[in-house]
């Protein structure tokens, strides 16, 4: 009569294998040797993680990578598959160890304390040294990070009872090994999206270029060129408000050191024509020259006419040129006919930026 505590096949452990190399580390490789006997061909073994489930449903994916790795670092086992968290396969071989009977282990004798050159536990206050964290910070491993490890590193060896040389070196084995896991994770999480119509930076952008001194204005008057441009060019990203910070910053430090220093407000002239650096920034913009040549005449005779002064036609003919050129693009041109003033004058395409 078959036990109903028992519906399926037992795991069958060697208590002096548990002994050597771990309780954990002995059922992981119980499951492994059993799937390599029947399985392997040409040595190598790969067992995606469907099975492992159905032999092991006892443990997270998580547990199975890290055993894994214990036995990889014990030399019992060898894989060529990437990480099991990302990967969802275990690629393996066995060992000689693995296939070998093990001597049962030998009674535990009271651990002496950790001296120089002698293996030690690991203390319950124990924490990493300053020269393995500079090391793993090479690595690009965030203090945060590394902080987050440290206490079940140090339960989970003092739960094994086992000594060591050195913790540290296990310690930063264990991190960068997590540390590859959680990237590969985070990159599955990450999406690039494209730049999409209505598209607007963030207030932390927002923010970031007021206090770098850009106006609001002209943060938003750079919003229309800055979408146009990338939708066109289809590329996908992730950083949208980055590129965009960079984006007005570099148009910021031109736009002031060339067009925002003439204090002597003066009218428009018959013969008026913008400088160079006018067309140089309408290029970073991706405006074309040519479009924004044909506007020189209708500016110039429209402020003629209003008999205004002004202390810098530049930088009136760049705004001017950055929204004919949004509305050429944004919405369905009507062509010349279209009254300058009212364009000009009304703002109502940048409500809500």
């Amino acid at each position: 009569m078959v036990s109903s505590l028992l519906p399926e096949k037992p795991l069958v452990i060697s208590p002096s294998l548990a002994a050597t190399i771990g309780l954990e580390e002995a059922v992981l490789l119980a499951v492994l040797h059993e799937l390599f006997v029947h399985r392997a061909q040409g040595g190598w073994l790969a067992v995606d993680s469907t099975i492992l489930q159905d032999f092991l449903p006892f443990w997270q994916p998580q547990d199975v990578q890290r055993i894994a790795a214990n036995l990889c670092d014990k030399g019992i086992l060898h894989l060529r598959s990437a990480p099991y968290l990302s990967s969802g396969v275990l690629d393996f071989n066995l060992g000689d160890d693995a296939r070998l009977p093990t001597a049962p282990a030998k009674p535990r004798a009271a651990k002496a304390p950790l001296v120089a050159g002698r293996a030690g536990l690991i203390a319950p206050t124990w924490q990493p040294d300053t020269e393995m964290l500079r090391q793993l910070a090479q690595f690009g491993v965030t203090p945060e990070f590394i902080q987050q490890q440290i206490p079940e590193f140090v339960r989970y060896w003092r739960d094994r009872g086992e000594a060591h040389h050195s913790w540290d070196g296990r310690f930063q084995k264990h991190v960068q090994r997590l540390w590859r896991d959680h990237e590969l994770h985070g990159a599955k999480l990450r999406q690039n999206t494209g730049m999409v119509e209505g598209w607007q930076p963030g207030p932390d952008a927002i923010e970031i270029l007021e206090r770098a001194g850009a106006s609001r204005e002209f943060i938003h008057d750079s919003v229309p060129e800055f979408v146009l441009y990338w939708r066109e060019r289809g590329e996908l990203s992730t950083t949208w408000d980055s590129k965009f910070i960079q984006h007005v910053r570099r148009q910021w430090a031109i736009f002031t050191a060339k067009l925002a220093n003439d204090p002597t407000p003066r009218p428009i002239t018959a013969d008026w024509q913008p400088s160079l650096d006018v067309y140089d920034i309408l290029q970073m913009a991706a405006i074309d020259e040519t479009f924004a040549r044909a506007q020189v005449s209708e500016f110039v005779l429209y402020w003629l006419d209003s008999k205004q002064v002004h202390s810098s036609w530049n930088s009136k003919f760049l705004h001017h040129v950055k929204y004919r050129w949004a509305r050429r693009h944004q919405q369905p041109w009507q062509g010349e006919t279209d009254g300058f003033i009212q364009k000009y004058t009304d703002r109502s395409w940048a409500d809500g930026l």
